[in-house]
């Protein structure tokens, strides 16, 4: 029998335990109970806008809220077997141009369960006449229209807490801005008619479908999912905290010390928890191919992200941060302009009040002698 290679690489199971593990961390765990109490009591909002930069979590929040959210239905789902605790798709991107709805419908049926998706058809519309001649013609093109509609009716009959979007920011790609305003018609539409509560959740590109409008406004709630920040001493140690769990999970023989590199850790990681936890899990299966006995400095910085990388998603996440700061100054430019006495309008002067320019000098009055205007007679009387 054929002795097994010694330096064979480990296998990909190693890794699986800290490949499925996720910390709840204060950041997640906070916003996690903010959002679920949002979606048991909406209290009149049919939009939820999580918005946070890349690799902090947010597909994470989404795994977690949907785990509780069916827990706690379990006793009303038992009589009912046609309803879902909650729903969720992610929206794929377009190779060009507009969002593609069509695709959208269809990845939200899929997550309802529905069968049969490609072949629905209009009952509504009346059945093309085809000559005797050229058969049986079966067309199984379904537009757009016919899958909003069956997307309606399942959620209407599903009737889920909530839907969630991930990946949310992808409907905002757009060839004209105008169009900005008619995707997110889409989604609220859907929302309200379905009376289904519908939760966008993406990165900071989904700012461009906020406060659109006034009527959007009163119907939405914002949570913003934030980074842990290197000049703020509790997130300082809170993320040294998650450094400690995280190598606690490694495998290795020998546990590394990662708070011993927390600066560099977190700045490189931007203080987005999944962030660092990709680039950990990719050091850590070199290390392992290595058979090194733990996990080094010099393993981390060959998988670092790269300096490009690094600079563009630093840009990206100053720029969205920037974006929803409230300014004091706005604030209380706009209290001020709210707490101002309304300004009393001047009447307007009637036509019969205010004669015309022409009027008036016709009107006006004479010198004593003073003739009126008119032409002498010339020649021969």
């Amino acid at each position: 029998m054929a002795k097994p290679a010694h330096n064979a690489p480990p296998s990909v199971a190693t890794l699986a335990d800290f490949r499925d593990y996720a910390m709840a961390h204060p950041r997640l765990q906070g916003l996690h109970d903010q959002v679920a109490r949002a979606i048991r009591e909406p209290g009149g909002v049919s939009l939820l806008f999580i918005i946070g930069p890349t690799g902090v979590g947010k597909t994470t929040l989404i795994a977690r809220l949907m785990r509780q959210l069916t827990c706690e239905q379990q006793a009303e789902l038992m009589p009912e077997r046609e309803r879902l605790a909650v729903a969720g798709m992610e929206a794929e991107a377009p190779p060009l141009g507009n969002y593609d709805f069509k695709q959208h419908f269809k990845l939200s049926l899929q997550a309802l369960d529905e069968i049969l998706i490609e072949h629905r058809v209009d009952v509504q519309r009346p059945k093309r006449e085809t000559p005797p001649s050229a058969g049986l013609i079966v067309n199984s093109t379904t537009t757009a229209a016919v899958l909003r509609g069956a997307l309606e009716s399942a959620l209407k009959r599903r009737r889920p807490a909530a839907f969630f979007i991930d990946e949310a920011h992808h409907l905002s790609k757009v060839t004209a801005m105008r169009k900005l305003q008619d995707h997110l018609d889409v989604i609220k539409s859907l929302a309200n008619v379905t009376e289904t509560l519908h939760v966008l959740v993406g990165t900071y590109e989904l700012q461009s479908l906020l406060n659109l409008s006034d009527q959007l406004s009163r119907r939405s709630r914002t949570f913003h999912f934030e980074r842990y920040h290197a000049g703020q001493a509790a997130d300082v140690t809170v993320f040294q905290n998650i450094l400690w769990n995280f190598q606690t999970r490694l495998p290795f023989p020998q546990p590394p010390d990662l708070r011993a590199h927390s600066e560099y850790l977190m700045e490189r990681s931007l203080g987005c928890v999944g962030i660092l936890k990709g680039w950990l899990l990719r050091a850590t299966a070199l290390a392992l191919e290595e058979r090194a006995a733990t996990l080094t400095l010099r393993q981390l910085e060959r998988q670092a992200p790269t300096n490009a990388e690094w600079r563009s998603m630093a840009t990206a996440l100053l720029e969205g941060e920037e974006a929803l700061r409230d300014t004091n100054v706005e604030v209380e430019s706009l209290r001020l302009r709210l707490q101002a006495e309304p300004a009393t309008p001047r009447p307007r002067e009637s036509a019969a009040v205010a004669p015309t320019a022409k009027s008036s000098r016709s009107r006006q009055a004479r010198r004593p002698g003073e003739r009126y205007p008119a032409r002498d007679p010339v020649g021969k009387a």
